[in-house]
């Protein structure tokens, strides 16, 4: 996540929100693109494309509050310019909503060729990524292994009828 570079380390909004979308969006393109023909090339019985994605890259998860955390009731935007509390993460919330659509074309480019595609969202967890586990837990993040046993269960096949969403722990997720 690059948002926070935003004023600091001669970090550009331009700069911010690129960095992001190159690591979340372009670069997961490239790496799918360089090795779709070893998936298809592969003898692996049931081949399976994930994306890993973000509940934070909802369009109608995001309309009714921009920030759902445990206490986004608390979170208001301040009026006027600048903001005293910054710029909203946006450039990881854009980049991850192009990875969905990257997803969706990946899976209509190789649904013919029996690769169920998906855009996985593990949920808040408490990985460290975004601050201390800690502070993350205290904000209602829940254990980081739930993400490691919901990405299992779609490798494993149990998941398949939602090939080409983007699903999350518990069903679909709205776009």
């Amino acid at each position: 996540m690059f948002d926070h570079w935003l004023g600091k380390n001669d970090g550009s909004i331009r700069d911010t929100f690129t960095k992001a979308f190159n690591v979340n969006t372009a670069g997961a393109h490239v790496v799918t693109y360089t090795f779709a023909p070893l998936l298809l090339r592969s003898k692996a019985k049931n081949p399976r494309l994930l994306f890993i994605t973000s509940g934070m890259s909802s369009l109608e998860g995001a309309a009714p509050t921009f920030t759902p955390t445990a206490n986004a009731h608390q979170f208001r935007v301040s009026q006027g310019w600048p903001k005293a509390e910054g710029l909203l993460p946006m450039g990881y919330r854009v980049s991850k909503a192009g990875l969905n659509m990257a997803m969706l074309g990946w899976h209509h480019q190789l649904s013919g060729d029996g690769v169920k595609t998906f855009a996985l969202s593990p949920g808040f967890l408490a990985t460290g990524l975004g601050g201390t586990k800690e502070r993350m837990a205290a904000m209602g993040a829940g254990a980081a292994p739930l993400g490691g046993q919901f990405i299992k269960q779609v490798v494993d096949g149990e998941r398949d009828e939602e090939a080409g969403k983007v699903i999350t722990r518990f069903g679909v997720q709205a776009w």
